[in-house]
């Protein structure tokens, strides 16, 4: 009894390392996929491929970084961007949105594609919780770090790609309108295309300057600065009522889409139906394979059966052989009792004879004494 429940207590504990294991990984992996694409993947689904008609997406990066990283040692500079970081993710779990990605000093963040209306908001949100986070932060010579954000809103689309490391990639112009509001964008101030600025003005009040960006085939579109701090008033001031050229005439960041970019988004659909009709393919041919294998553990199955039927078969054959050599035995036993009786009855035959025998003798013995003493 007292080794049944150890037993058992190392069986508990051994079930208990391994979810606990489970739930490590599952952590982990949620803090690199979006937690509505890790559920899909551990419900089997192999191809992460969606398209969003509406999403926000905010790039930053640390104004002057280049020179700052010429300024600093090798780990100041990962100690600095570590916790730049770190504030970052806690401010976009807080805020709702998404952080996607890093790549040397920039920040990107998504949201919308968890199906929530609100995305813009939270976006412009989560801008100024960083601008205000970034303005605390000082380098170890001293100075503040200063931030650019852009943010537009559009359609995009999004997958998991990768194998070793996987990562939920957003991809389409409206993620390369908000990399080129960043990199044009202001120190200490948020850059809002004007679609994406009406929308956060739909659930909130936010006080903007505007601004204006030429591009280099001659289009001129407006975009918004939000400031911070006393920084970023006077370089929003500055910069508003100016016209800043660009030359990045392919992309367009009004809401409706012009020639080139219903090209593109046309080819991005149809690259993304196919995707949708490899996973449907994929996911037939993963019943058929299931199929199989249920009809294969079925076979192993009956198969194990078979085994030990033919097993509990042998067993029967042996005992019937070793029965077969009692009843041999016993036969022969019998025999001997056999011969035993008629030995019996013989001796008992000539018993009777010689008793017999006796009162003869006896009866003789009797007539001689008789004729003794009518003698005497």
């Amino acid at each position: 009894e007292l080794l049944a429940r150890v037993r058992t207590q190392i069986q508990l504990k051994r079930v208990w390392q391994k979810e606990m294991r489970e739930a490590e990984e599952l952590r982990l992996l949620h803090r690199i996929l979006p937690y509505s694409v890790t559920t899909r993947l551990l419900h089997g689904e192999h191809l992460i491929a969606d398209s969003f008609k509406s999403v926000t997406i905010l790039f930053a990066d640390i104004d002057g970084f280049h020179s700052l990283a010429s300024e600093l040692s090798t780990p100041n500079l990962i100690l600095l961007l570590n916790e730049i970081f770190a504030i970052f993710d806690k401010l976009a779990e807080k805020c709702g949105v998404s952080a996607v990605a890093t790549l040397g000093d920039c920040y990107m963040a998504a949201a919308g594609h968890d199906g929530k209306g609100d995305h813009a908001v939270r976006q412009m949100r989560f801008a100024e919780t960083m601008l205000k986070a970034a303005s605390k932060i000082t380098h170890s010579n001293g100075q503040h770090v200063r931030i650019r954000i852009g943010m537009h809103t559009g359609p995009a689309y999004a997958g998991v790609v990768g194998l070793n490391s996987p990562r939920y990639c957003f991809f389409g112009e409206t993620v390369s309108i908000a990399n080129m509001l960043m990199i044009n964008g202001v120190s200490s101030c948020a850059q809002l295309s004007a679609f994406c600025a009406d929308e956060c003005l739909k659930k909130g009040k936010w006080k903007y300057l505007p601004r204006k960006l030429q591009f280099s085939d001659g289009r001129v579109q407006d975009t918004n600065l939000l400031p911070y701090g006393s920084e970023g008033v006077r370089m929003a001031r500055k910069e508003s009522g100016t016209t800043k050229a660009i030359s990045l005439g392919s992309l367009s960041m009004s809401p409706r889409s012009n020639s080139g970019q219903s090209s593109v988004e046309s080819k991005l659909k149809l690259a993304m139906d196919e995707a949708s009709r490899m996973r449907d393919k994929i996911r037939g041919l993963e019943d058929d394979a299931q199929s199989t294998a249920d009809k294969l553990y079925r076979l192993r199955d009956a198969s194990e059966i078979a085994e030990k039927r033919l097993k509990t078969i042998e067993k029967l054959d042996e005992e019937l052989k070793s029965l077969g050599g009692l009843k041999d035995k016993q036969q022969g036993y019998v025999t001997e009792i056999d011969k035993l009786n008629d030995r019996i009855k013989t001796l008992k035959f000539e018993r009777e004879n010689d008793q017999e025998k006796i009162i003869e003798l006896e009866e003789a013995l009797s007539a001689s004494k008789g004729k003794l003493r009518d003698t005497t």
